[in-house]
């Protein structure tokens, strides 16, 4: 994950927008996934995002659209929300959803059991978790847009797709190049 990295907290209340946009397409307007989940990684050379999202065969062209779309409206979501209050509502909106997840994180004992094994591994104290949680806490406008003009970028994004590489070959000849399959 990204522990600590400057742009962790306003990516994750932007990317709970984008997440948001994404799963309420595919899952329930669509019903062709169940899941739709985002992680984060940061490492000396490149940022990135990762967002995973299991879907039927048929659906993998419409899926691929569905992304597309969510992240240009996360781009764009200052541009599109001029009035001020509606915006201050739709920030809150997602900054809560950022803050309930993150205490979802410690549910249960084996995620507080795994939570910790991350802090050991990734070299953190125990308070990276409350200094976390005060991040989101102090998110302002300004850092989300600046953390979606940095990571919500379409040009940077790679698209990977796994199955049956006839079926997605069908689903988006034009956009996938495919050299090697590996089957388990």
């Amino acid at each position: 994950g990204m522990h600590g990295h400057a742009d962790e907290a306003a990516l994750k209340v932007a990317s709970d927008g984008f997440v948001g946009t994404l799963r309420g397409r595919l899952r329930r307007e669509q019903g062709s996934t169940y899941r739709v989940d985002v992680s984060f990684d940061s490492g000396p050379r490149a940022s990135l995002i990762v967002t995973h999202a299991a879907v039927q065969a048929d659906a993998t062209a419409e899926a691929i659209g569905e992304f597309e779309e969510a992240m240009s409206r996360v781009r764009n979501s200052f541009e599109n929300r001029r009035n001020e209050r509606y915006l201050g509502a739709y920030f809150s909106r997602l900054t809560a959803s950022a803050l309930r997840e993150t205490i979802e994180w410690f549910d249960t004992v084996d995620d507080l059991a795994y939570k910790a094994a991350g802090l050991y591994w990734c070299r953190q104290d125990l308070g990276r978790y409350h200094r976390y949680v005060e991040a989101l806490k102090n998110v302002d406008p300004n850092a989300m847009r600046v953390a979606i003009e940095r990571y919500f970028d379409p040009r940077m994004m790679q698209i990977v797709l796994v199955g049956d590489p006839a079926v997605v070959r069908a689903q988006v000849p034009d956009v996938l190049d495919v050299t090697s399959s590996v089957r388990w």
